[in-house]
């Protein structure tokens, strides 16, 4: 039997291009042996264009299956706006109770174009760590962060910072420790946290 490799993307109508390029460029340069399983968080893409992001990953990859999951943004309307507006981004804590039956999911914003094998990525997950990811070394966004943190009388290593694009989530970890409840208070209660889509 095949590997399956979980992949999260989530997306409103105003993405869609976004989602369009990086599905279909982790599909063009995945494994052949392996399944792609898209789990796309809808947040208002019509059924025709899903079918057509069905129909492009299947010419590159035919080993894949797309789900989608209705996302209603409203559920987010007391998190802050990103860049003023979208909040799709918060769409990625659901992920541990949208997928109940899966471990693991690569989740991936979509603005990224994948010119390596998503498989690379699949094999470096693991038990007892609830999230990978890279760490950022953007200088400006990290004092930024800090500084903001400090005003809040909260202490946080910096150096730990990582970027939220492209991660792989523990989802069995997330869900014994009920990590999606801590995230979303903590987003209640500091309604005016910087870069909220971290």
């Amino acid at each position: 039997m095949s590997e399956r490799i979980q992949i999260a993307l989530a997306s409103d109508a105003n993405y869609y291009v976004g989602l369009l390029v990086t599905a279909v460029s982790m599909a063009r340069h995945a494994d052949a042996g392996v399944e792609l399983v898209f789990n796309v968080l809808n947040g208002g893409i019509s059924r025709e264009k899903i079918d057509r992001l069905r129909d492009e990953i299947g010419k590159v990859h035919p080993r894949m299956s797309v789900r989608v999951f209705s996302v209603d943004e409203a559920r987010f309307s007391a998190f802050p706006a990103w860049h003023g507006s979208g909040r799709m981004a918060y769409a990625r804590l659901m992920l541990p109770y949208v997928l109940p039956e899966e471990d693991f999911v690569v989740y991936c914003d979509v603005d990224f174009l994948l010119t390596a094998d998503i498989s690379e990525l699949w094999r470096l997950r693991r038990t007892d760590v609830s999230v990978q990811g890279c760490l950022d070394d953007c200088v400006t966004t990290r004092e930024s962060e800090s500084n903001w943190y400090v005003r809040q009388g909260l202490t946080v290593d910096i150096t730990r910072y990582f970027n939220s694009g492209m991660l792989i989530m523990n989802l069995r970890k997330f869900r014994e420790c009920g990590y999606v409840h801590r995230l979303m208070d903590f987003l209640r209660r500091y309604p005016t946290v910087e870069y909220a889509d971290q």
